[in-house]
C-alpha cells in the first residue's frame, strides 16, 4: 500500500504514514496470538500518545488518495 504500481494506482499511504502505522500494526497482531498475555503500559501509552497524530494523517490521506481516484 506504500509502494505505486505501476500505471495502476499511486501509492495509498506515504512513506511517513506507513512508519507511524508499524507500531500499530505490529500491536494488532499481538492480540490474537497472545492467549492469556500481559501488555506493557509503557507501549500502549506510547500508542495512545500519538495515535491521534496518526489518525489525522490517515485521514487526511486517505481523503486525497481517494479524491485522486474521483478525478481520473
Amino acid at each position: 500500500m506504500a509502494a505505486a504500481r505501476a500505471g495502476v494506482r499511486p501509492a495509498v499511504l506515504s512513506p511517513e504514514l506507513a512508519a507511524a502505522l508499524a507500531p500499530f500494526v505490529t500491536f494488532r497482531h499481538v492480540i490474537p496470538q497472545s492467549y492469556g498475555c500481559t501488555f506493557d503500559e509503557r507501549e500502549l501509552a506510547a500508542l495512545e500518545l500519538v495515535f491521534p497524530r496518526t489518525r489525522e494523517m490517515f485521514s487526511r490521506e486517505m481523503v486525497a488518495f481517494c479524491e485522486l481516484l474521483g478525478s481520473s
